[in-house]
């Protein structure tokens, strides 16, 4: 009986074809772990820039309270001039800073997204 399609009986092509896809299995699970490290590392310092971000705001803050105390001799008017500024700065930023936030959303997708320089090449 002639057939069109033979059984393959090289054993040594099943068995290099097996390896193969073994291989890249392994590759595609090594690459994972690259790029979740990557992606992990990279948020760990957007939050801890965040952080510093905001704590220097918070001192930055405290300071100016104590400046206006000390220029307006008062124990209360400095902190409630600086009080009052956060909150103008509080509401301009929500009502119009949707660009802003946009534009600062982009920045960290756009950072989690690109790739590093340093890859090795094999």
């Amino acid at each position: 009986m002639n057939t069109i399609v033979e059984p393959i009986e090289d054993k040594s092509l099943i068995e290099k074809g097996s390896e193969l896809i073994r291989l890249k299995k392994e590759l595609f699970e090594l690459n994972l772990k690259d790029k979740s490290s990557k992606v992990g590392s990279k948020i760990t310092l957007i939050v801890l820039s965040s952080v510093m971000i905001i704590l220097s705001f918070v001192f930055l803050g405290l300071t100016l309270a104590f400046v206006l105390n000390n220029l307006l001799d008062s124990q209360v008017w400095g902190f409630a001039i600086t009080a009052l500024l956060f909150i103008i700065g509080a509401i301009a930023l929500f009502n119009g800073g949707s660009g802003i936030r946009r534009s600062i959303s982009f920045q960290i997708l756009k950072l989690l997204d690109e790739d590093d320089d340093e890859e090795e090449l094999y």
